[in-house]
């Protein structure tokens, strides 16, 4: 496409991208609204049954209640499996827990049967990027080892996962063929810090060690928690990692700067660990996240034009940004480096080509204008930029329920809302359940050293996810942590307190 076409019609990019961006680290996939449930009923979809998320119809929840009376209390009944429903819910619409695996083929989705988007991908892509290619395929073995039910599960789960088997006349034999993560955002060395989808990975395979030590229910509420804050942060984590990049391309454009792969690592991979943090705890998440998304969206633009620039000019670059070549034992952080190799190298022929074709060589006033001519694309409030906020908003979001007394049904929640009004913040206040998978998590990363009050503050910063000292020590985090018994006085931390693992 013609640059001055691409630019002036930009504002239809979901249709309009080119092929070396939508096929990078920076744009793996589109996700949209969701909830943690469907996030694990799709993980079940994904690596157990191979069932496809636009086939999954809400309506069948019904057969199942005049199935039997047993069946009749076992979802109705206090306690059951039934969840509330959702402000945003159809009200004639039914909902199930992910409880077991086979609970995924009736219920675990949003709205009525449609193409719907498959959160499974994202679940892949994260794991990919905290791993490298080569632990993967043995990694989410484990992961599906542990989602299946089998005879070390209590009692209940058997039960309700053997009933609903008999009532699909079709079932899988095997676990289903997994694709390989579409365009990871790994790294081959890890020169300091984490990234949100490295924690995840991590806090993933602790989640699972406690499998045999829990009820299913607590198990999954667990597993549930792990996923809302591991993806929901590493597609924040991602609209950062773009705007990094589009601004090291900047640099490249107009000076020709040539980067080393340490200082990309360092400012794409570890920026977010305390020196520029995605959220804060105790403060409303709303405008951080908007602000991470409008800079996603203008890097988007950014490169995009850059890419056309570039194929204007016939110097097109024909990888994926932050694709390693088919083949190639280089990383993303490499093949990033080799995409701003190859716009520092033709500097001044983008240039040319921008005062060309748009009338001006500067690519941040190019942007500029761009984003102030089409507003509706930084709103957040449609397209993809809408998506994309919706998900992180939703995933690490506290449910909001049709009855309000039923708001404590959610323990897994990192963004907290006081009241329904339509303006009251969502603070930075992780649930109970979110914060006693942290405290494990955070005790078991250093092994046998206890953990003080200053690891779980550096374990938060590794999400992406700022704790101020006070907040911790006097603030609702740090009450809440006392109040669940997972910290106590410690005269050997110096007068501070040590975390107490729950498990």
């Amino acid at each position: 496409m013609p640059l001055e076409k691409f630019y002036n019609f930009l504002w239809k990019y979901k249709r309009n991208e080119h092929k070396g961006y939508t096929d990078s680290i920076l744009s793996p996939i589109a996700p949209e609204y969701t909830t943690g449930e469907v996030l694990l009923g799709a993980a079940y979809r994904k690596l157990i049954l191979g069932e496809r998320e636009a086939v999954i119809n809400l309506e069948n929840i019904n057969s199942l209640f005049s199935s039997s009376p047993t069946w009749d209390a076992i979802l109705r009944e206090p306690g059951g499996l039934t969840s509330p429903k959702l402000s945003r819910q159809d009200p004639l619409l039914r909902q199930l827990m992910p409880f077991v695996p086979e609970i995924a083929r009736y219920a675990c989705v949003l709205g009525r049967p449609r193409n719907r988007w498959d959160p499974g991908n994202l679940l892949l892509s994260t794991i990919g990027s905290g791993l490298g290619p080569e632990p993967v395929n043995s990694f989410i073995q484990k992961i599906r080892d542990a989602l299946f039910v089998d005879e070390n599960d209590d009692i209940l789960a058997r039960y309700v996962e053997e009933s609903l088997k008999q009532l699909n006349r079709e079932p899988s034999e095997g676990f289903p063929k997994i694709p390989d993560p579409k365009a990871p955002a790994w790294r081959r060395r890890r020169s300091s810090g984490y990234t949100p989808a490295e924690c995840f990975t991590r806090d993933l395979g602790y989640t699972i060690k406690l499998k045999s030590r829990l009820t299913r229910r607590q198990w999954t509420v667990l597993v549930e928690a792990v996923l809302r804050i591991g993806l929901g942060t590493h597609a924040l984590w991602l609209c950062r990692l773009n705007k990094e990049i589009w601004e090291m391309t900047l640099e490249a454009t107009s000076n020709g700067t040539q980067l080393t792969e340490e200082v990309i690592e360092s400012r794409g991979w570890n920026v977010h660990d305390g020196v520029d943090p995605l959220i804060e705890l105790g403060l409303d998440a709303i405008p951080l996240i908007k602000k991470g998304v409008r800079e996603y969206v203008q890097a988007r633009m950014g490169l995009n034009i850059v890419l056309h620039a570039l194929a204007d000019a016939d110097c097109e670059w024909q990888e994926g940004i932050g694709v390693p070549p088919q083949g190639s034992t280089q990383d993303p952080v490499g093949a990033v480096a080799n995409f701003l190799s190859h716009v520092a190298e033709n500097s001044e022929i983008i240039k040319r080509t921008l005062q060309e074709h748009l009338h001006d060589d500067c690519l941040k006033v190019i942007i500029s204008k761009l984003a102030d001519s089409n507003l509706r694309i930084l709103s957040t409030k449609s397209g993809t930029s809408k998506n994309l906020f919706e998900f992180i908003r939703y995933s690490l979001g506290q449910l909001q329920t049709l009855d309000d007394e039923m708001k404590l049904y959610d323990q897994s929640y990192i963004l907290f809302k006081k009241t329904g009004a339509s303006n009251s913040p969502w603070l930075v206040k992780p649930a109970p359940t979110a914060l006693i998978l942290m405290t494990h998590a955070c005790c078991q990363s250093l092994g046998a050293i206890p953990a003080s009050m200053d690891d779980f503050q550096s374990y938060l910063a590794k999400y992406g996810i700022n704790a101020p000292t006070g907040e911790l020590q006097c603030g609702q985090t740090g009450r809440d942590l006392e109040r669940l018994g997972l910290v106590v006085d410690s005269p050997d931390a110096g007068g501070g307190r040590l975390l107490v693992d729950p498990f």
